[in-house]
């Protein structure tokens, strides 16, 4: 029979959310200038906080397409 060792890790996991929400707010305070952003036709008003999150989500998404491609390929 095996033991499972467990940490308690709940009081770093709280604080580091806490403090990366921090990050977030902070940020978003320092990046509310809005931007004109001219897309194909289009053309629109976007805070630079926005812009910013938008691209990191396009990052995420493309990262998790090739990472289950890749994956798949090693199958």
């Amino acid at each position: 029979m095996t033991e499972k060792t467990t940490t308690s890790l709940g009081p770093w996991k709280t604080g580091l959310v806490v403090f990366l929400l921090l990050l977030v707010v902070v940020f978003i305070i320092q990046n509310i200038t809005s931007y004109q952003v001219r897309f194909l036709f289009f053309q629109f008003a976007v805070p630079g906080a926005v812009l910013v999150f938008v691209a990191f989500l396009l990052g995420v998404v493309i990262a998790l397409i090739t990472s289950a491609r890749r994956a798949r390929a090693h199958r």
